[in-house]
């Protein structure tokens, strides 16, 4: 085995069938993981409506609604306040 980390598979004890064996048993317990983690990702469901952070009547929940009712030209614009 040759290359700068060969030092820690050739531990004194360590056969080369004996660091096979460590690798395919570390690939496999990565390759399980990645299949559970894409399974529990599988199970997960979009919200059904939109979750409120904000009582109705925080400030910033009341710009939101100004926001949505004096909207300029794109989204991302500022809300136009109406002022006299």
């Amino acid at each position: 085995m040759h290359g700068m980390f060969a030092f820690i598979f050739l531990a004194p004890g360590m056969t080369r069938a004996r660091v096979r064996l460590c690798l395919c048993v570390l690939l496999a317990r990565v390759c399980r993981y990645m299949g559970l983690s894409c399974y529990w990702a599988s199970q997960l469901t979009p919200p059904l409506e939109q979750e409120e952070w904000l009582p109705k009547d925080h400030m910033l929940a009341e710009a939101v609604a100004l926001n949505d009712k004096y909207a300029c030209g794109a989204p991302f614009e500022a809300a136009c306040m109406p002022t006299s």
